[in-house]
């Protein structure tokens, strides 16, 4: 999660979003322990980092999280009247991306080696 003036981003292991501060209803955190962003009754954005894990049952990360979402949301900073729509796109990360090509590639070099061998 990164608060940044306008918007907030929910950084997840596939996808990253972006989403203005004008469109953001509310934060909460379910029994399970997951942080989810509320848009609107339809639409929430679940962050992944805080999924309720054991640690989070001690250290508390993600009702820490959701405080500091709400106060953010509370300051007193200027929010347009401009509602912008929230993106989506794909997180990149460099080693996970290496290590994803590196697994295919190595799968397709072992099924044309079988094909080869098999003969």
């Amino acid at each position: 999660m990164v608060l940044r003036d306008d918007a907030l981003q929910v950084v997840n292991p596939l996808r990253t979003h972006v989403v203005p501060r004008a469109m953001i209803h509310g934060v909460s955190v379910g029994d399970d322990g997951t942080l989810e962003v509320h848009l609107d009754r339809d639409r929430t954005i679940s962050a992944y980092a805080f999924g309720g894990s054991l640690v989070d049952h001690f250290k508390g990360t993600s009702s820490e999280a959701e405080r500091k979402i709400i106060g953010w949301l509370n300051s007193g900073h200027a929010v347009s009247d401009a509602k912008g729509a929230p993106q989506a796109r794909w997180t990149r990360c460099a080693p996970a991306d290496l290590s994803l090509i590196l697994c295919v590639a190595i799968s397709v070099a072992g099924a044309i080696w079988m094909k080869i061998t098999s003969s």
